[in-house]
């Protein structure tokens, strides 16, 4: 539903970040992009699942903790 009140509402004046919002999103956002899930079926057809996340480039993570403190008061 508020993706419709978005899409055929008026335009909105002003778009406010909530710092703490904000950093949870990114947080979540790079969390979920890292993450690779492989699941595989074995001959009795059980199902195994494996999760891994690799870590997280130092030239990515910098630029993003200093846009992400710039956020905050």
């Amino acid at each position: 539903m508020p993706v419709k009140v978005l899409v055929t509402g008026p335009p909105s004046q002003r778009f406010s970040l909530d710092p703490v919002s904000t950093i949870a999103q990114v947080t979540a956002a790079l969390v979920a992009l890292q993450t690779h899930v492989k699941i595989e079926r074995d001959a009795k057809g059980r199902i195994t699942f494996l999760m891994e996340k690799k870590p997280t480039k130092d030239t990515l993570l910098k630029p993003l903790i200093k846009k992400i403190l710039s956020f905050l008061p």
